[in-house]
């Protein structure tokens, strides 16, 4: 199974690997208990009501990640899943590609988010060879906010009524980017 890194925050163990049918069942039970956490932030948990579907999104992304459009990683702490960080909207002709996160509220504060996604970076600008990656926060998502400043992320504007929300409600969005300045650019003669 591919495994992007692993890394140590305190006593934890995090690993970030290729997301496997095998986490179905635990990251359903995750999503059901923090659903209200959750759903402000990521309207689409309000509609996973089965382990089955959350295989079937296991079963896509594994597809995605042969055509190298998404790569959907499942984070393991002390071996155990605990959330979910991706690449998706990969586009290699560009350079470019988002960035989107969730993780456990009994994992949360202890810096493990934020490693996650300066790991999840530096691969996809180093090994992937990619320009730029983007990071959308909804401006009421304080902790997503602090994680992308944490790992490096700049702002660069405020999308506004960017999501629409589980209340059908259009909300604001950061907009945030990573850039690498090592990658190759067109010179001109």
């Amino acid at each position: 199974m591919f495994t992007l890194s692993t890394f140590t925050t305190g006593q934890l163990k995090v690993k970030l690997a290729l997301t496997d049918e095998k986490y179905a069942p635990a990251l359903f039970n995750i999503l059901k208990q923090d659903a209200n956490r959750l759903i402000p932030w990521l309207p689409w948990v309000a509609d996973m009501q089965s382990i089955d579907q959350e295989v079937v999104f296991i079963q896509q992304s594994r597809l995605q990640f042969a055509k190298t459009t998404a790569i959907v990683l499942t984070i393991l702490v002390n071996d155990q899943p605990a959330g979910m960080i991706d690449l998706h909207k990969i586009d290699l002709m560009q350079q470019n590609a988002e960035v989107g996160y969730w993780l456990g509220s009994q994992y949360q504060g202890q810096g493990i988010m934020t490693q996650a996604l300066q790991q999840v970076s530096q691969y996809a600008l180093t090994e992937l060879g990619l320009h730029k990656l983007l990071l959308l926060a909804d401006v009421d998502n304080y902790p997503s906010i602090q994680v992308a400043q944490g790992a490096g992320f700049t702002l660069e504007a405020t999308l506004k009524e960017q999501v629409r929300n589980h209340q059908g409600q259009y909300r604001d969005m950061r907009l945030f980017a990573l850039f690498n300045h090592n990658s190759s650019h067109l010179k001109e003669n």
